[in-house]
């Protein structure tokens, strides 16, 4: 039986769990003491020891700081069909959290920080994927998001996306939920970032269904080893540039082209999702949801630039394999052809306005 030193057992709570025991198959297994939280997870609990050979010979598994080892050995008990939780086994549970006061105590206060919960969070969702296997700390799992803000995708994306160069990968796209009832790209985003955590992934890739991908797009990506790398995407509008931005003096300034075309690696501040990889351990940093469109100056304010501002607020940096040629599809492919043109007749009209209006004020005078 596990008891803590914050619980007080109500009358019969032993007898109540051991009735409830015997009901299980063959008399045996795991009951979990009701504390009165609304939750059904042991969080004390009474179990036989013969559940130890199915639960690789701890009931705890010791990787965990300390939250969730209850979630886990409740789900595998249930696998086993030999969890019952026992509404009339009541312990008072003498806890903070559970009263909804503020933690005082030091040592309560580092169990329960958000770097201790994410860290068990990704653990538990890394095991659970892995049939309860402790996952390799080198292992990588890719998960693909697909964001889907529109109903239809063009088929050159899906031809592209078909011949891509993938490891083995989890591909995510919008729950039922929230593609039919929310459908704003930050809550489509926030969904994949969930997915992904949950399905144990250590990395995870956005990838904008309006544009047409290289083969090697995602090796190149996960070749650098960093945890935001971002692929340049142009505007499908005018100016049509790639969205790189440095913040210079607290101004967003964009990245010159001279720098954008180069093929390195190149470091920034701000870029857009279109297409990005994540170490997933970027979003255990930052509290959700992670994706929001703002307004700033009365202007809306993205999803993705806002973003780019948590990262820089925790120190993370974001990177920019400038090698990677991704057009974006518009009623035409929108790549740096289409821009340096547009460029040119910008400057072209703006001249021949000059020399318009230069004329007209010589009549003038």
């Amino acid at each position: 039986m596990f008891l803590g030193d914050d619980c007080i057992p109500q009358k019969d709570f032993l007898k109540n769990a051991l009735k409830a025991m015997a009901e299980l198959p063959d008399g045996w297994g795991l009951v979990g003491f009701n504390d009165n939280t609304g939750r059904n997870l042991p969080t004390h609990w009474l179990a036989d020891k013969r559940l130890l050979e199915h639960l690789g010979g701890e009931f705890f598994h010791t990787g965990y700081t300390h939250c969730f080892c209850d979630n886990e050995l409740m789900l595998r008990a249930a696998e086993l069909d030999r969890y019952v939780y026992a509404n009339d086994a009541t312990i008072e549970h003498d806890h903070a959290i559970i009263k909804g006061e503020e933690i005082e105590d030091k040592d309560l206060k580092r169990v329960y920080s958000k770097e201790v919960y994410n860290k068990d969070r990704l653990l538990f969702s890394k095991r659970y994927n892995n049939n309860w296997a402790t996952p390799d700390p080198n292992e990588v799992k890719l998960g693909i998001g697909l964001p889907l803000a529109n109903r239809q995708c063009d088929n050159q994306f899906w031809i592209s996306f078909l011949k891509m160069g993938k490891p083995d990968c989890v591909l995510l796209v919008p729950s039922i939920e929230v593609y039919e009832f929310q459908q704003d790209i930050a809550s489509i985003r926030n969904d994949l970032v969930e997915q992904a955590i949950n399905s144990g992934c250590t990395h995870l890739i956005m990838m904008d269904t309006d544009q047409v991908y290289p083969e090697d797009t995602i090796f190149k990506m996960m070749g650098h080893n960093k945890n935001v790398v971002s692929a340049p995407v142009h505007r499908r509008y005018p100016p049509f540039d790639l969205i790189l931005f440095r913040n210079i003096d607290g101004k967003m300034v964009p990245v010159p082209d001279d720098e954008r075309y180069t093929g390195d690696l190149i470091k920034i501040d701000s870029t857009g999702t279109g297409c990005i990889l994540y170490n997933i351990e970027v979003f255990l940093k930052i509290d959700p949801p992670w994706f929001e469109i703002t307004t700033e100056n009365g202007a809306p304010l993205g999803e993705d630039i806002n973003f780019c501002r948590k990262l820089r607020r925790i120190g993370e940096p974001v990177y920019v394999d400038t090698s990677i040629k991704i057009p974006h599809l518009a009623m035409v492919e929108i790549n740096r052809t289409f821009y340096e043109l547009y460029k040119l007749a910008h400057k072209n009209t703006v001249e021949m306005q000059k020399k318009s209006n230069a004329g007209a004020l010589k009549k003038q005078t």
